[in-house]
Order: structure tokens, then C-alpha cells, then sequence
């Protein structure tokens, strides 16, 4: 950014960036009132609820991850380290977790921009285009405001890992792994310095750990580029090492992820049922159009400029599709920033194939019917926030036995809660509980109905085969039925609408 218009341009709209991405966050957690504790996530508060409970097994003192949702423990695994690493961080600090979450949010979505900035001032001149190509990405999104009004849910409305905007708005590894996965996917045509690939293979590495499906998706696109040129001709051995090099980063670290995982049941349970698989190609279409219908044409005219930077952005646009339709269980993931390419090659179209006059107009229709919808997802979390969903906010008295139970009962103690309280339980505590996220359960199904059919009708029996030492009734357990009459029951906590017992004799 050498010029200083382009410099006050990046900075306003980094600001504005961060404002919408901060203010909701501070809105829920002022309109919470005097009888609600904000949860502290507004977008997917399922899998929102385990960074947190990953950054408390940090914030313990502890490295290896273990699934905090199951009365059993495995071995532990090197993996979850980015949010593992905030929670030791929080503990240094003496800082809350959801406050050190939301600052690493908002750090990574900086460094994003950032990122994102520079991918595109190597694809585009000092100008009008470099600046909309940035907006575009930074704020756009498809067509999912329409689908909505027509009571339809498209994917940019939930897959944050494919944008930038929702994956900034969602969490801390989504943002920061698109960071990384920019600066490895930057085109260049400059020989590789020993320094700079050394640099290149620590990167890679480092995207591994924070995100691993996106180093197949770097080396899969510096791949498909190098294929091309090969094709066509061109000079290609700058694809091929890049290509080399992020696999030689990332790929050890992939390795040790299967290992790890595979020798571990309880992490294989939880690998073998998460599961995430491509949307519909015509949610696809909606979820990433307008761009995408403007970046079709740009990718095939991209790909006849030999030698030409923008073969990159062009080979993303084309392969990442084919990558996510091989049948595989995590599909979804390989969509991972794929927002990017087509923003920019949206508008890389416009300036080839229309008139300047013609192309601003354009430009300026594309980017109004790409914002809505973040616009909605801002407004679905501010009504979510006023009326105070349950999945949002625990109960006051929710929140005061979560910290009794830290507070009085040892490390690992078998909590029993209904299905959504369990959700929370291990962010607030040291307790483990049977069941509380579809995926990080393992045998997640039957577990959840289980539960639901013991708080329907209490049975003494099920509490002593599962060895709980705890039972855990709320708000949530009352909607499932009657407060439990059990034999063998010692209520040991009751405030506000909570009661706690302990299991079996004192």
C-alpha cells in the first residue's frame, strides 16, 4: 500500500469491517438484562460452545485435546491447538474466555483483511478495481436474503469457511486460516529464495494446524495451475514448487491428525458421525451468486493470459468444485474461501468484457445484492439477542450452579443435564456430561434420546448404569418433564429455577 489513498481506504474500511463484526457482540451482552448471562457466540452456538470448552482444557494447563462432551476420556490428541493455545493465553492474562475469544476473533479478522488486501494488489492495479474486488469480498455474500424471504436456508447463511465476512463473524480459526491460506495462494512470479520457501513450508504448516482442509485446497490449486501451464506450454516449475512446498508443510501435519485420531476410539467415534457434506448444487448456485455467475466468464478468459497472475484465482474458481464433489464425508470443507476467487474474478470480468461507464454501474448493482445477506444475518443476531434465545443466553440461575458445581465438586465429575444444557456445561466447569454436541458426543443420537426419555420419566436404574455422580435440573430439564423423585437422590444445590443432586449415598 504504497499510496496513501489506497491507505486510508484499507484502514476505514478495516474499521468498518471490525464495527460489524464487534457491536453485535457487545448489543447481546448489554440487552441481557437482569435475569440472563449472554452466552458470548451469536452464530452456530453448537459448535460456537466447544471452542470455548476447548479453550478451558487450556486454560487448565492442559495441551492434548480430549473430547470434553463424553464421561469417557481418550488419550488426547495434538489437534484444536489454536483455540488449546487461547485458553492457556487466557489464563496467562487472567482473562475470561469468551472476552479472549472475541479478541483473537477480531485479531485474525484483521489479519485477514490484511491478507486479503494483498492477494488482490497482486492481481489488480492501484484503482477502482482493486477497491471494489475488496469490498466485494470483504462484505459480499450470495443470494441467501432471497432464498430467506422465500423461507429457504442456502449455505451463505451458515458455511462461514467459504467467506470471509461470516467466517470473521463466527469464530477464530476460520478467519485466521483463510489469512494464511491467502498469503500461501498470493500469485507471484518471482524465483523462490531458499528463505522464502522455508517460509512457505512453516506457513503451510502453521495453516495445518489452524485449518487443516485448506492445505489441500493451496496444493490443489498451485497443482491444477501447474497442470495447466504444462498443457498450454507455459513456463509452470513456480506452480510445481509451491505446490511441493505446501504439501511439505502441511502434509506431516495432516498425517499426524489421522494417526492421532485413528488411535484413539473415542476420537474416531467423533471423526466417523462429523460429518459434512456438500450442499445441493442449487443452493450452491444461490449461496454464491451474483459473483459467481459474473466470475464464470472471468475464470475461462483468465485462463488464456499465459503467464498471467490471474491464472490463479481462475484455477481456484475451477478446481475447488471438482474437489468438493469427490465423495468423502467432509466435502463441505474444501469450500473453504472460495468467496475470494469469485469476488475478484467478478470483477476482473467486468473491466475486460463491459465499458468503464457500464462497469461501474455494474459494479455497484453486483455489491448491493451481495451485502443483504450479512445484513440479515446482523439482524437475525440482534433479534436472537432481544429475545433472548436459549441457545444464546443461560438463565442467571443457570449461570450461578454452573459456578457451584466449579466450585464445589473435584476435575471430571459426572454431571447428568438434559441435552441442551450439556452443550454448556464443560465451558463453565471441569464437570463431563454424557451428552452435548451432535458431533463431539460420540454415538451422539442415541445418547440425546436417552436423556430426553429419562427426564420424560426418571429411572433409577439408567442413573446408577451410567455412574453419574451428579444431576443437573433447570430450566431446560423442566421442559422435558417433572423434577426427578428418585430413591438415592441428596439435593445439594437449589437457587432461582436450578437444583442440583448428588447421586447414590453421601
Amino acid at each position: 500500500m504504497s499510496h496513501r489513498s489506497e491507505r486510508v481506504f484499507f484502514v476505514a474500511v478495516l474499521l468498518t469491517f471490525l464495527l460489524a463484526l464487534g457491536l453485535p457482540y457487545l448489543y447481546a451482552a448489554r440487552v441481557a438484562g437482569q435475569g440472563y448471562a449472554f452466552g458470548g457466540l451469536l452464530v452456530n452456538p453448537p459448535d460456537g460452545n466447544t471452542y470455548l470448552a476447548k479453550m478451558r482444557q487450556g486454560w487448565r494447563g492442559e495441551w492434548l485435546f480430549t473430547l470434553p462432551y463424553n464421561y469417557e476420556t481418550g488419550a488426547g490428541a495434538l489437534i484444536n491447538l489454536p483455540y488449546i493455545f487461547l485458553g492457556h493465553l487466557a489464563r496467562w492474562l487472567g482473562l475470561p474466555l469468551a472476552l479472549t475469544f472475541h479478541a483473537a476473533r477480531l485479531a485474525a479478522a484483521a489479519f485477514l483483511l490484511w491478507a486479503l488486501y494483498r492477494f488482490l494488489a497482486a492481481l489488480f492495479p492501484v484503482g477502482p478495481g482493486r477497491r471494489w474486488a475488496f469490498l466485494l469480498a470483504a462484505f459480499g455474500s450470495g443470494f441467501g436474503w432471497l432464498a430467506a424471504l422465500a423461507g429457504g436456508f442456502t449455505p451463505d447463511l451458515w458455511v462461514g469457511e467459504a467467506y470471509p465476512f461470516l467466517g470473521a463473524y463466527s469464530n477464530v480459526h476460520f478467519p485466521l486460516g483463510l489469512g494464511l491460506q491467502l498469503l500461501l495462494l498470493t500469485p507471484e512470479e518471482t524465483p523462490l529464495t531458499l528463505r522464502r520457501g522455508l517460509g512457505l513450508v512453516g506457513l503451510a504448516a502453521l495453516l495445518a494446524l489452524v485449518s487443516a482442509f485448506s492445505v489441500p485446497v493451496v496444493a490443489a490449486v498451485w497443482g491444477g495451475l501447474w497442470l495447466w501451464r504444462l498443457a498450454r506450454r507455459q513456463p509452470a516449475r513456480l506452480a510445481f514448487r509451491h505446490a511441493l512446498l505446501s504439501g511439505l508443510g502441511g502434509g506431516p501435519v495432516l498425517l499426524y491428525d489421522l494417526w492421532a485420531i485413528r488411535r484413539d476410539p473415542l476420537l474416531a467415534g467423533w471423526s466417523g458421525q462429523n460429518v459434512t457434506t456438500l450442499p445441493p448444487g442449487w443452493e450452491l448456485l444461490v449461496a454464491f451468486s451474483p459473483a459467481l455467475l459474473l466470475a464464470l466468464p472471468g475464470a475461462f478468459g483468465a485462463l488464456r493470459r499465459a503467464g498471467d497472475a490471474w491464472q490463479l484465482p481462475a484455477v481456484w474458481a475451477l478446481v475447488c468444485p471438482l474437489l468438493a464433489a469427490v465423495p468423502f464425508a467432509l466435502q463441505r470443507r474444501f469450500l473453504v474461501g472460495y468467496f475470494v476467487p469469485l469476488a475478484a474474478l467478478a470483477v476482473y470480468a467486468l473491466g475486460e468484457y463491459v465499458s468503464e461507464s457500464a462497469a461501474r454501474r455494474t459494479r455497484w448493482t453486483v455489491f448491493v445484492l451481495a451485502v443483504p445477506t450479512n445484513v440479515l444475518l446482523l439482524l437475525s443476531s440482534a433479534f436472537g439477542a432481544q429475545t433472548r434465545a436459549p441457545e444464546l443466553y443461560l438463565t442467571q440461575g443457570e449461570r450461578a450452579a454452573f459456578a457451584w458445581l466449579e466450585a464445589n465438586t473435584l476435575a471430571g465429575a459426572r454431571l447428568l443435564a438434559g441435552p441442551e444444557t450439556g452443550l454448556f456445561v464443560p465451558v463453565y466447569t471441569d464437570a463431563r456430561v454424557y451428552y452435548g454436541h451432535p458431533f463431539e458426543t460420540v454415538e451422539a443420537g442415541r445418547k440425546a434420546a436417552e436423556l430426553e426419555a429419562f427426564y420424560a420419566a426418571p429411572d433409577p436404574e439408567f442413573l446408577a448404569r451410567l455412574g453419574a455422580e451428579y444431576l443437573f435440573y433447570g430450566p431446560r430439564e423442566r421442559a422435558l418433564g417433572p423434577p426427578p423423585d428418585l430413591a438415592g437422590l441428596r439435593l445439594v444445590y437449589e437457587r432461582d429455577d436450578v437444583a442440583i443432586y448428588a447421586v447414590g449415598a453421601p
